[in-house]
């Protein structure tokens, strides 16, 4: 304890040193790359899940009259992009119900 300093063994030599700035720097770019990319998956995911979005007459159980089924749109795009608190509609679809289905 020379001048009243406490220094830790660990970071007495320069290689110590520089390993553990490294692993810092390391991990700060991960954060820095990583975290942006995260965010960014959701407003994909979301999107694709919008325009996968589609109306169509119920058969039996889960299944649906092929021929029934309609993409909806979005002022004609299968996607679009809803800003928060905002309500979005689609286009009209033009699709033919039975009674009582």
């Amino acid at each position: 304890m020379a001048g009243g300093k406490l220094r830790l063994p660990l970071f007495n030599s320069l290689s110590a040193r520089l390993l553990v700035l490294t692993m810092f720097f390391v991990m700060l770019s991960e954060v820095l790359i990583y975290a942006p990319s995260i965010g960014r998956y959701r407003l994909v995911y979301l999107q694709d899940r919008i325009g996968a979005a589609h109306l169509a007459v119920r058969d039996q159980g889960a299944a649906i009259v092929r021929a029934s089924r309609r993409p909806l749109l979005f002022a004609g795009r299968a996607t679009t992009t809803i800003p928060p608190g905002a309500v979005m509609l689609t286009d009209p679809v033009d699709l033919e119900i039975p009674p009582l289905s």
